[in-house]
């Protein structure tokens, strides 16, 4: 795709990220079968994927565009194969966040509480500052919160992307 960076570079941001600031929730998203990408090329990016250890990661499958360039090109991963490579990353990339999950079990975090719960186990929920508004998971919170307010929360669960709170 004609990305001028490498893969150190990209890591070596990211490691000055988490130093300099604490806490940072990296995210990005990756793209899988550009025509081209080689078995090779898949293996680099899903060993790129676990060094990094993005807290988000989203991925997608290459579709070609109208007016761009790239459907021209040669070597078309065929769907199926791209469609493989995506839920190989998903899956690294759920093992990965889910274990970062879980080491949150215990700590206290602030949230942003969004209001009512969609799911009726819980009244709240509400969001982390690593949590973007209907991409990521929520902090189900047990308890009585106030929609549109902070809260300091100590979690009690991680259920994949999402987690249980209470109020500290």
């Amino acid at each position: 795709m004609r990305r001028n960076v490498t893969a150190k570079r990209m890591k070596d941001v990211v490691d000055r990220f988490r130093s300099a600031i604490p806490g940072v929730t990296i995210r990005t998203t990756v793209l899988v079968g550009f025509p081209g990408e080689s078995e090779a090329a898949f293996d680099n990016l899903l060993r790129f994927v676990e060094d990094v250890r993005f807290d988000r990661l989203g991925v997608f499958t290459y579709s070609p565009e109208d007016g761009t360039p790239a459907p021209q090109f040669a070597d078309p991963v065929p769907a199926e194969i791209a469609a493989e490579r995506a839920s190989t990353v998903q899956e690294c990339q759920d093992r990965m966040a889910w274990g970062l999950q879980q080491k949150l079990v215990g700590t206290v975090q602030e949230v942003l509480v969004d209001g009512r719960s969609e799911d009726p186990a819980f009244a709240w929920e509400g969001r982390t500052a690593g949590q973007a508004p209907e991409i990521d998971g929520v902090v189900y919170l047990r308890g009585r919160f106030e929609a549109g307010r902070f809260a300091r929360v100590r979690v009690t669960e991680a259920q994949g992307y999402e987690l249980v709170a209470e109020r500290a």
